[in-house]
């Protein structure tokens, strides 16, 4: 099997400006990361009507104990912010709990937060949340550049209504140096809109002209079990949807997982819907380890699927995007380019160890063959992880393996460390 050839490979970075109209808030496009979050006193908080009173636009929160937010449901929690404020601070979920928390939203922007930037979320655990809104909605916040997201999970629905768009369990939309880690969601994604993520909607990275890896939206070991079912609009018009992204530009994916059902109009992809790698102002995208598992169904295309559903441009590299071909009876889009950069297995190739090992899925990482032992300089060991019942490969080192392949044709195993409440999911 044959990685990603040169075609894979091209880029020819020219100075970029930014285009998109969430991208021209700030004074000026940022050339660089800046220091995110706060690191002032910690202001603690204990309930629902603390987690409503969070309007210091800079605070450092953190949660004190578990919190069930179900008189929300009376009462809908309305999303902090404004569209012109932007939270900067810290939110530190402290692994305790918020559940059954309901938010409405009746413009754009929705979510806990409206709108973040250099902001950090870490440690948060939203169970059973119920989110609705218009344009650039997630659980959350709507919006998000220059923010962490980390060791964190959302579980529940996100719904756009008759105006939604950019729609995704924990954010609609990101933009610039939006980095998310070691997080999963669990879930539903539905209503109207042109754009669907099980973890964002729409994801850009755009007016920067640096070409460095960290100039690009990252999403590295992250799981999402999410069901994504658009309600389309009228027209033919492409509707993105992907059970990590709906629409990519300039993101870096590392080591990803999806399982769940996708469905989506022209762009329909088990991790990525649409990635665009020719917009001008832009650097391109890569993936570098993505395992769909899902059913992922283009409504306008029976036989388009796979990992990703459409693609502008090439892929500047990839390190594998495998599907299986049991759950997902398309076939991969042909503007990817070479047909490596997405492969399909069926489930028992998927296993790991197998009982005719001349028949393992020999999978990639970084271009180089994971063997029985290790790949070829050393730098990744295969582990024989004890969680899984039978054994399995992952992408990463022994001590920090980021994907895991099947075990059974029923069972699959996340990511290692992901913050899972206390088992790992089952499909």
């Amino acid at each position: 099997m044959a990685l990603c050839t040169v075609s894979c490979l091209q880029e020819n970075p020219v100075e970029r400006s930014s285009a998109d109209p969430e991208n021209t808030k700030l004074e000026g496009a940022i050339a660089a990361r800046t220091p995110i979050g706060s690191t002032g006193p910690i202001i603690w908080v204990y309930n629902l009507n603390d987690l409503r009173n969070m309007t210091n636009m800079g605070g450092n929160y953190k949660l004190a104990n578990n919190i069930d937010a179900s008189a929300s449901a009376q009462t809908p929690f309305v999303p902090i912010g404004y569209t012109k404020d932007f939270f900067r601070g810290t939110l530190d979920g402290n692994n305790k709990t918020i559940t059954n928390l309901t938010i409405s939203g009746t413009g754009s922007y929705t979510g806990v937060f409206t709108k973040a930037y250099n902001a950090v979320f870490k440690n948060i655990r939203l169970v059973n949340v119920n989110v609705t809104g218009g344009y650039s909605t997630g659980a959350l916040a709507g919006y998000v550049e220059n923010v962490d997201l980390s060791n964190s999970y959302v579980t529940g629905k996100v719904t756009g209504n008759s105006s939604g768009d950019r729609l995704g369990l924990a954010f609609g939309s990101a933009g610039n140096f939006t980095r998310i880690y070691r997080s999963y969601t669990k879930g539903r994604v539905e209503g109207r809109g042109y754009h669907f993520g099980g973890l964002i909607g729409y994801a850009a990275f755009l007016g920067v002209y640096n070409q460095a890896d960290d100039a690009r939206i990252q999403i590295d070991e992250v799981f999402v079990q999410d069901t994504i079912n658009p309600t389309f609009p009228a027209g033919t018009a492409m509707v993105a949807a992907g059970g990590l992204v709906g629409t990519l530009i300039g993101g870096s994916i590392n080591n990803v997982n999806a399982v769940g059902s996708v469905t989506g109009r022209k762009a329909a992809g088990g991790l990525i819907g649409n990635i665009i790698n020719n917009n001008p102002n832009s650097i391109g995208s890569y993936i570098r380890g993505g395992l769909s598992r899902g059913i992922v169904t283009d409504v306008a295309n029976a036989n388009r699927a796979g990992a990703i559903g459409m693609m502008s441009g090439s892929l500047i590299w990839s390190g594998g995007a495998y599907y299986d071909t049991d759950t997902d009876g398309g076939v991969p889009n042909p503007n990817i380019g070479d047909p490596s950069c997405q492969v399909g297995f069926a489930s028992w190739e998927l296993k790991s160890p197998h009982p005719a090992p001349n028949k393992l899925l020999w999978p990639y990482i970084y271009g180089m063959r994971i063997n029985q032992t290790h790949i070829n300089q050393g730098d990744y060991d295969q582990c024989q992880l004890a969680s899984g019942s039978d054994g399995d490969w992952g992408f990463g080192t022994c001590s920090q393996t980021a994907i895991w392949a099947l075990n059974s044709s029923t069972e699959y195993n996340t990511l290692l460390r992901i913050p899972n409440p206390g088992v790992q999911p089952k499909n």
